[in-house]
C-alpha cells in the first residue's frame, strides 16, 4: 500500500506541429528526463509500518495533440499521451505509469 505519492519530473520536451489545416494545429510531443519521487509504503499485513522511500528514475512521456484557434491570441488546447514516472524492467519497482490527458486554454502573449 503507498501513501503521501509526490513525483517531481525534470525533463527536455521535443514538439513537432503539423502543418495547419484552418484554425486547428495537430501535434506529437515526446519527453525524457528524470523523475524525483518520494512515498510511503506499507504492507497490508502491517498497515501502519509505514517506510519512507525516496527514488529517482527515468521519467518518459509520448503522445498527441491538438490545439484550435477560438481567436488570434486564444486557443483551446487538449491531448493524450502514455507517462511513466520511474522506468525500470525490476519487477520489484514501483513503476507509476499510465494514460495522460490534459485539456485546456493557451493565450498568446503579443
Amino acid at each position: 500500500v503507498l501513501y503521501k505519492l509526490k513525483f517531481i519530473p525534470v525533463f527536455a520536451n521535443l514538439k513537432y506541429h503539423f502543418k495547419p489545416v484552418g484554425k486547428l494545429d495537430m501535434f506529437t510531443e515526446t519527453s525524457v528526463g528524470l523523475s524525483f519521487n518520494k512515498y510511503h509504503r506499507a504492507s497490508d499485513s502491517l498497515p501502519n509500518n509505514k517506510i519512507r522511500i525516496k527514488e529517482k528514475g527515468v521519467f518518459v512521456y509520448a503522445g498527441t495533440g491538438a490545439r484550435y484557434a477560438l481567436s488570434k491570441k486564444i486557443n483551446l488546447v487538449s491531448a493524450v499521451g502514455i507517462k511513466g514516472y520511474k522506468m525500470s524492467f525490476n519487477v520489484d519497482d514501483i513503476n507509476p505509469h499510465g494514460v495522460s490527458y490534459l485539456v485546456g486554454v493557451c493565450f498568446k502573449p503579443k
